[in-house]
C-alpha cells in the first residue's frame, strides 16, 4: 500500500484490497479498485502484482472526463 500510494495512486479516489489474482477494475477516475496477492515465502510477487495493477490504476485514474477519444479507456486487452 505505501509503495503504490507512493508512485502515483490516489486511494481517495479508489482502494486496495487481496485477492487470489491480481486485477484492476474501474468504475470510472473516481472509483479505481486494485487487487493483489500476497505470500511471505514469494513477497515480491505480491510487490510487483501491485505495482503492475497500480499501473493501470494510476492510468485510469488519469483520464480526463471529455468526450474525446483520447480520454477514454483502452481495452484492458491491450495490455
Amino acid at each position: 500500500r505505501t509503495i503504490v500510494n507512493g508512485i502515483g495512486f490516489d486511494e481517495s479516489h479508489g482502494r486496495i484490497d487481496v485477492s487470489v489474482h491480481p486485477f484492476t477494475m474501474s468504475l470510472g477516475s473516481a472509483d479505481v479498485r486494485i487487487t493483489s496477492r500476497f505470500s511471505e515465502e514469494e513477497w515480491y510477487q505480491g510487490l510487483m502484482g501491485t505495482i503492475h495493477e497500480g499501473g493501470h490504476a494510476m492510468y485510469e485514474q488519469n483520464l480526463q472526463d471529455s468526450d474525446l477519444s483520447v480520454d477514454s479507456a483502452l481495452s484492458m486487452g491491450v495490455h
